[in-house]
């Protein structure tokens, strides 16, 4: 019989939206929540905060096009919306 205490580890009554939504809430660098939850994840998953995956997108993308981060490849900027970046011309 298995241990009690480790019964949330084998399940869990949370939804996928509801867990990538808690990884959003929770990542500790621009990188974990862009590339790890927005891009790695399914539109459906964050949908429903959609708005708020913009407006941090609208507010850091000039920052990030001058400090060029590593992980701000032009792979993940051909995979972003359009909707998501400005595109600088």
């Amino acid at each position: 019989m298995a241990n009690p205490e480790y019964l949330g580890l084998f399940y869990s009554t949370e939804t996928s939206v509801e867990y990538v939504r808690d990884l959003h809430d929770g990542a500790a660098t621009d990188e974990v929540r862009m590339l790890m939850i927005v891009f790695a994840f399914n539109e459906v998953k964050w949908v429903s905060y959609k708005d708020e995956v913009l407006e941090f997108t609208h507010a850091n993308w000039t920052r990030w096009k001058e400090e060029k981060p590593a992980w701000l490849t032009e792979e993940i900027i051909q995979r972003a919306p359009d909707e998501f970046i400005r595109r600088m011309t």
